[in-house]
């Protein structure tokens, strides 16, 4: 891991926020927000790793149902098997809150302005490794042909204004690695507000888990090394989902040989991508089943 400036941009900006991208103009590097950051371990795509002493009890007491106020910046605590994170790369002020051992968190305060491409935030719950931070008792990284068919339960509270996007985050890599940046990322929007809408502007719709998603894909950078992001919009957009399967997406990555068979799967987020206001934002419940071989 490294220190020192890290310049970041979330490939997700121009496809949420209505940037020039269609079917066959998908390569960016032109035009994205980067926002930079000052942090003590190497950041890309907003989600990092936070110092030890951001794992400490925020109240106290890690008492199971005890409450917690999650305020620092790139912040993370454990909550039970999964970890929440205060990903407010742009260093806006945000706060988190929830309880001990109840798998979720309520963005109580968002102060994220963005009007350009580029979000202010991420704030996510997840399993898995993500930039040096690992989530207690996960299996992953397991490689993703050895884990059957993942599934995930993401349950929502969306009453917020502004601009924001709710969905899944997950990421590939050729090396079962806790940090640094992945090969391939593979985001899940189930919802969205005041976002961009990709209907009628030629992208190709696959119908997966029982329900219809839009495919964006590109290649992108973050001034550093370039991989493959595809984002799964939600046809008809839900603020709930119950045991989604997460194998017939990997097997349409594969497929397009977005990843490769023996790839792993690093992580899964669940979370919310803001741009601006978001206070009230919450994630009710959340967990991921694993099925390793």
């Amino acid at each position: 891991m490294n220190s020192g400036h890290h310049y970041i941009s979330r490939q997700s900006h121009l496809a949420a926020c209505g940037g020039n991208i269609s079917p066959g103009n998908e390569k960016l590097g032109v035009g994205m927000k980067k926002a930079k950051v000052i942090t003590s371990m190497a950041l890309a795509l907003g989600v990092m790793a936070a110092p030890a002493a951001a794992l400490a009890t925020l109240n106290g007491s890690t008492t199971p149902g005890s409450p917690f106020t999650l305020c620092r910046t790139q912040g993370t605590i454990p909550d039970g098997r999964y970890m929440v994170n205060n990903n407010n790369f742009a260093g806006k002020p945000e706060c988190l809150t929830g309880r001990h051992g109840i798998p979720g968190f309520r963005v109580s305060e968002s102060d994220a302005t963005s009007r350009s491409p580029g979000s202010d935030a991420f704030p996510d719950i997840f399993s898995g490794c993500s930039w040096g931070i690992c989530s207690p008792h996960s299996w992953l990284p397991d490689k993703a042909a050895a884990l059957g068919n993942p599934k995930t339960t993401w349950h929502s509270v969306e009453r917020a204004r502004g601009t924001w996007g709710a969905g899944y985050d997950t990421f590939f890599d050729p090396r079962p690695r806790h940090d640094g940046q992945a090969a391939a990322e593979m985001m899940i929007w189930l919802n969205s507000r005041n976002a961009y809408n990709p209907a009628g502007k030629g992208w190709p719709v696959a119908r997966l888990d029982g329900a219809r998603w839009y495919v964006l894909t590109w290649e992108t950078s973050n001034g550093h090394q370039r991989w493959r992001y595809v984002q799964f919009r939600r046809y008809t957009p839900t603020w709930n989902v119950t045991n989604l399967a997460l194998g017939p997406f990997v097997v349409y990555l594969k497929t397009h040989d977005w990843i490769r068979p023996n790839w792993y799967l690093l992580n899964v987020e669940a979370g919310f991508e803001i741009w601006n206001g978001g206070t009230g934002l919450a994630a009710k419940s959340f967990s991921v089943t694993l099925q390793p071989s």
